[in-house]
């Protein structure tokens, strides 16, 4: 179902009232991914689209604590107790796991 929150604060609210932290954060990752992303362009597909989610991610959840000072949460499943979320945090979950998979094939396959 649709749940509108503002969460001020981390994953499943936490750190409440840190906004400059998460932006100081959030621009770190957010350039040391594009970084990675320049210098690794040519590597696997998989890489490249788990970088670019965890860019886009970061990104929105950024844009929304800077103009608004927190982010608009608004998913949450209704069938798990689960804390509500917003679609930039689907995009850094899932570009998370995509990235540490591809990794792993590629410790794996010795590249």
């Amino acid at each position: 179902s649709l749940t509108y929150l503002q969460n001020r604060g981390a994953a499943f609210s936490i750190l409440q009232d840190q906004q400059l932290l998460f932006a100081v954060i959030t621009l770190v990752v957010v350039i040391g991914a594009i970084w990675y992303l320049h210098k690794h362009m040519e590597d696997s597909f998989w890489m490249v689209l788990g970088l670019t989610l965890i860019i886009a991610g970061g990104l929105g959840n950024f844009i929304d604590r800077v103009s608004q000072g927190f982010v608009v949460d608004m998913f949450h499943l209704d069938f798990i107790n689960f804390a509500i979320f917003n679609v930039a945090d689907s995009y850094l979950t899932v570009g998370v796991i995509i990235l540490l998979i591809a990794m792993l094939k590629e410790e794996i396959n010795g590249n």
